[in-house]
């Protein structure tokens, strides 16, 4: 789904500089910021993944869309702008935002981007 939400939306704007994070996506973000969190590995931004390589592909006017599952049970939906740095959270039933997802976002972001 997010594929084919990817492909209309750069259809529609392919002058902007939008990336979409998927499911696959988002787990490995939380998992190589948990681990860099509890010091089991060291994120090297220069590293040749596919996460590296999303990273890599950012710039400063970039924007980015995505969801996340969260609480087990349930998704939300973030959008960051990075040239303006405002993260925004979409979340339906209207929970308190999940700090681990968005310290991980940053955390991501910044190794990345380095103003961010």
């Amino acid at each position: 789904m997010i594929f084919l939400l990817e492909a209309e939306v750069k259809s529609i704007l392919p002058h902007r500089n939008i990336h979409f994070i998927d499911t696959v996506l988002s787990r490995k973000i939380l998992e190589v910021y948990d681990a860099d969190q509890a010091g089991e590995s060291v994120y090297d931004p220069n590293g040749t993944t596919f996460l590296h390589r999303f990273g890599a592909g950012l710039s400063e006017n970039s924007e980015l869309g995505g969801i996340f599952h969260v609480y087990g049970n349930h998704w939300i939906a973030i959008v960051i702008d990075v040239s303006l740095q405002d993260l925004l959270y979409g979340d339906p039933a209207q929970l308190p935002a999940n700090s681990r997802i968005l310290s991980a976002l940053r955390w991501f972001l910044s190794h990345h981007l380095p103003s961010f």
